[in-house]
């Protein structure tokens, strides 16, 4: 017989990747599809969180709970900010980041976990116009890695890091400096261009959105700029992952399009 231990964490298990598969299905939907999917991964994280706070609070100091606990509150951050449910998701990585400080030493593992949830938490900020904290968060996000010593990483970390990279260049891009931004979609396209061996062996296992979130940020920067060369580069490449299966292909026919047609495209 299972003991009631092996019951919960069970439960918290199938709970947990039932909403990774909602919410991996839900960035392949539109409209209301879309919706419906993203609040089923909510409340199967939701519910998974509440388990786990409820087991941590009779243990308060137990590590592995921190951390447990940590991943599903990330996941619902991501599925709040989808739902514009800007101050929820602000509410869910901040307890998320403390989960994860409270569950055992720095090691480069959990440096990024705590990277990965401040760049989610800049991407709220900047949602709801909240100008300094988004770039502090966006700042510490990469921080976070650069002091583990992970940038010069290889994959899969290097796709771990231009996935946070990607995110912090559209904060920069909205709200910060263009040329830092520029820099940040750079250094993401350089891995993933490096990795991409890696990714065409198998790319349902990384985040082709992301690859469209530095090419958009760096395509349009570099058009701003008039450097029309790097701007069709970047969507080269992007087009050359997309027809790999991973990415924007549309996106990227469509920057391409404008650039060729128009030497002052709307920006």
């Amino acid at each position: 017989m299972a003991s009631s231990a092996d019951g919960w964490q069970s439960r918290v298990y199938e709970l947990y990747w039932h909403g990774v598969e909602a919410h991996a299905q839900a960035q392949r939907a539109e409209g209301a599809e879309r919706r419906r999917l993203v609040l089923r991964s909510l409340d199967q994280h939701s519910q998974a969180a509440g388990i786990l706070r409820a087991e941590l609070a009779t243990r308060p100091e137990e590590p592995r709970l921190n951390e447990q606990l940590a991943s599903p509150l990330y996941s619902m951050g991501s599925s709040q900010i989808a739902m514009n449910l800007i101050e929820e998701a602000l509410s869910s990585l901040d307890e998320s980041e403390s989960c994860y400080k409270r569950s055992g030493p720095t090691s480069p593992e959990l440096a990024a976990r705590i990277g990965d949830v401040r760049a989610r938490r800049a991407t709220a900020h900047s949602v709801a116009g909240h100008t300094a904290s988004a770039l502090t968060d966006a700042d510490l996000a990469v921080e976070a890695y650069a002091g583990a010593g992970l940038p010069a990483a290889g994959p899969p970390v290097s796709l771990d890091f231009a996935r946070l990279l990607s995110m912090v260049a559209v904060v920069q891009a909205q709200h910060g400096d263009p040329d830092q931004a520029l820099y940040c979609a750079g250094q993401a396209l350089s891995r993933y261009q490096d990795a991409i061996d890696t990714v065409v062996r198998d790319p349902s296992a990384h985040l082709g959105y992301a690859t469209d979130m530095a090419a958009e940020v760096a395509s349009r920067i570099e058009a701003a700029h008039g450097n029309w060369d790097y701007a069709l580069a970047v969507d080269g490449f992007t087009l050359h992952t997309a027809e790999q299966g991973w990415g924007d292909l549309a996106g990227a026919l469509a920057r391409t399009g404008n650039w060729l047609k128009d030497p002052e495209p709307d920006r």
